[in-house]
């Protein structure tokens, strides 16, 4: 039993009760989103490529927050290890469930030029 079990049972009647009637622990369910599920699908060198992602309401979490490339985006939001909170949870639409494709993450140079320019390699 680790310190975060021991806390989850100290501050928790309900966890506590369940874990007296059952003598299981509580069990801590990783962050889940569709927007974790698509980061995690891909490489870690292709999360390292993929550069200034901003995450706001089309990917699925409320305001707008931008970063320098996916692999911080994914530490963001699912924190290696085993967090009960993670800061990343209090902004997430619960509500949204439709599953994400690598072509809907915001692209940085969308108003600034074409996408076909930019497919072709001009300015």
């Amino acid at each position: 039993m680790d310190s975060k079990t021991l806390h989850l049972l100290a501050t928790s009647p309900k966890a506590l009760m369940e874990y007296k009637a059952s003598g299981r622990l509580p069990v801590v369910n990783p962050p889940s989103s569709p927007l974790i599920t698509l980061l995690q699908s891909l490489h870690p060198r292709e999360r390292l490529r993929i550069a200034s992602v901003t995450i706001s309401l089309p990917l699925g979490y409320t305001g707008s927050r931008i970063f320098q490339n996916a692999q911080q985006a994914l530490n963001w939001l699912a924190p290696a290890g085993s967090p009960r909170n993670t800061p990343s949870q209090s902004w997430q639409d619960k509500r949204f469930r439709r599953q994400l494709t690598i072509g809907q993450l915001p692209r940085p140079w969308a108003g600034l030029v074409k996408a076909s320019q930019v497919d072709q390699g001009k300015r």
